[in-house]
């Protein structure tokens, strides 16, 4: 865990600079890139997520399943929420390029 946390910070700069990249430069291979970034940082952020629910010493509980899902469910959904807007608008600059606007 200590390690992915350390890569926690590199993972969000390579997603922010893929998605400024896909912005600026709109292309269909930056448009992946951009996709595969984010979406890595969105299944990293939702392990976090997961883990400090779960808790750390005695108290900690354990979950699984649906019952994780049910337990991250509000701080998930504002994470899929912005993965959604980045990939939406990266999505949207890319077809402003194609169509030629």
């Amino acid at each position: 865990m200590q390690l992915s946390m350390i890569a926690l910070p590199g993972l969000l700069g390579c997603a922010g600079i893929a998605f400024l990249i896909s912005v600026f430069f709109p292309s269909r291979l930056a448009l992946r890139v951009s996709l595969l970034a984010s979406s890595a940082t969105l299944v990293f952020l939702l392990c976090y997520v997961w883990f400090f629910r779960d808790g750390l010493g005695p108290d900690a509980t354990t979950s699984r399943g649906l019952e994780a899902a049910r337990g991250i469910a509000p701080e998930a959904g504002f994470l899929v929420l912005c993965w959604l807007l980045v990939n939406g608008s990266t999505y949207l600059a890319y077809r402003a390029n194609r169509v030629g606007l």
